[in-house]
């Protein structure tokens, strides 16, 4: 026999020992008549780490997924560098790191050590905090907890000032309660506090320090304190008595005590590719609260430290970034209401409208075509107008006046002048009322023998009826000439 051990960790034995190369034998056996299930953990210590002091520093265990580990060294002489939630220690400190790349059960304890220790938890290539222990087994620690794949790190610190020769002792299982893996601090934290949670403690720990220092922790994180900053966090005895008037006290101090900074953001409308909304508003300023319900306000833009159910009042200033087009544009988008900065309290839509630019015309204006019979009769030919059409398209709010109008009777007004035969003015009137003749016409008046030749009617004079056609010299005339007008709707 080598060695023997009997409750060197409460009720479990231990055997620490230094050991030659060779085959060596262990009975697991029972104080007196007792047995039963048992674990028995075999690790190799390796002694003498230094120089860890840091998590830059860190002594590398490396994956620990399938194996145990264990370490011996010396935290005097060390710097102290961190501090867990419990012990509160001041003394040297020294980090070991660790991973994982599956869901383990993790029994990390300093049984062996030669002075008050106290361990704590970290986790993430950027260290967070997850657990402490003090005195839990005895004067050393010991946490025990379900871990998911990652990064890990140890800080084996002392009790106040304690520091001295450590053992380390990390004892890994893949039994982990169907493979559940807490969350860690961080990340709970994070969970609590980007939904509003907050957190009020009722312990019955007897005064413990280490609980009430976890509860502590977590209701200050969360932002469950008092005005003054005091965590509420609530101690009743073991037996429970007191809880439901604590419980009261407890909700009533939240609601009174919960206070929260309110600010205001806008949130660009992402379906709107290529254009942020929330270039639309210029800022967003804190204008009033009730008086009490708000210690002040900072930098005009967040109301301070608010009382839950307090009616703030923002101004929101917009600016106009979209130039307006042929059509109508529409733009959606909100404004949160915030609470410390993260928590959304209430979201409030906005949407901008952009109408159309109106087109502009002119008040009026005019348009002329002359259609000249001189162009296509030759010799004798006398133009014979049928129907005559227009289209035209034109801008909603417009209109066009129309109207026609036949040759000129300047030709006529010329032949006025000479004597003539009164049947020859009617019938250069009947004959210029609607057609343009070419040279071609010739007249002998019976008094004077006089020869008269009409040789280009084009002046735009006279009018024409819409529908009329030009008459031969001999028939009857038609009747009187007019203007004909409308308007298109």
């Amino acid at each position: 026999e080598l060695g023997c051990n009997d409750d060197a960790v409460g009720t479990a034995s231990r055997i620490d020992q230094t050991l030659a190369a060779g085959t060596y034998y262990v009975i697991v056996d029972g104080n007196g008549t007792a047995s039963g299930a048992y674990t028995l953990n075999v690790t190799p210590y390796l002694p003498g780490v230094a120089a860890n002091e840091t998590f830059a520093t860190a002594y590398p265990v490396g994956d620990i997924t399938a194996r145990s580990a264990a370490f011996s060294g010396t935290t005097a002489g060390l710097v102290n560098n961190y501090s867990g939630t419990c012990g509160s220690g001041t003394g040297g400190d020294a980090v070991f790191s660790f991973t994982l790349t599956a869901v383990r059960h993790i029994v990390l304890d300093t049984s062996g050590s030669a002075y008050d220790t106290s361990l704590s938890l970290w986790s993430g290539a950027a260290p967070t905090y997850v657990s402490c222990n003090d005195n839990g087994l005895g004067a050393q620690s010991r946490i025990e907890t379900n871990l998911a794949p990652g990064t890990y790190y140890v800080v084996v610190d002392g009790f106040n000032t304690a520091q001295g020769p450590y053992m380390l002792n990390l004892r890994v299982s893949s039994s982990t309660s169907g493979g559940f893996a807490p969350p860690a601090w961080s990340d709970t934290l994070a969970q609590l506090n980007s939904r509003g949670i907050k957190v009020i403690v009722v312990e019955t720990s007897g005064g413990d320090a280490s609980a009430i220092s976890d509860a502590n922790a977590l209701c200050t994180a969360t932002g469950s304190v008092s005005s003054t900053g005091v965590p509420l966090r609530y101690s009743i005895s073991g037996s429970g008595a007191g809880l439901d008037s604590t419980i009261a006290a407890a909700v009533a101090d939240v609601a009174n005590y919960s206070r929260m900074d309110i600010t205001a953001r806008t949130n660009d409308n992402t379906a709107t590719v290529g254009f942020d909304e929330r270039t639309f508003v210029s800022s967003i300023a804190a204008l009033s609260y009730p008086v009490g319900r708000c210690t002040g306000i900072t930098g005009g833009v967040q109301f301070n430290q608010c009382l839950p159910g307090t009616t703030v009042n923002f101004q929101v200033n917009f600016t106009g970034v979209v130039a307006a087009t042929s059509v109508t544009q529409r733009f959606d988008f909100t404004i949160d209401v915030l609470g410390n900065g993260s928590n959304i309290l209430s979201t409030i839509p906005v949407t901008i409208i952009i109408p159309a630019i109106a087109p502009a015309f002119p008040v009026s204006g005019s348009y002329t075509r002359d259609f000249d019979a001189t162009t296509s009769c030759a010799g004798t030919e006398v133009a014979r107008w049928r129907g005559i059409s227009w289209s035209a398209s034109y801008p909603v709010g417009t209109s066009i006046s129309w109207a026609a109008a036949g040759a000129a009777s300047l030709a006529c007004s010329a032949l006025s002048s000479v004597t003539s035969h009164s049947s020859t003015k009617v019938k250069c009137a009947a004959v210029f009322v609607d057609v343009c003749i070419r040279s071609a016409i010739f007249r002998r008046m019976p008094t004077k023998g006089l020869r008269t030749s009409f040789a280009d009617c084009s002046a735009v004079g006279a009018t024409m009826p819409i529908g009329a056609r030009p008459v031969s010299p001999g028939t009857p005339a038609p009747p009187t000439p007019r203007t004909v007008a409308g308007t298109w709707p």
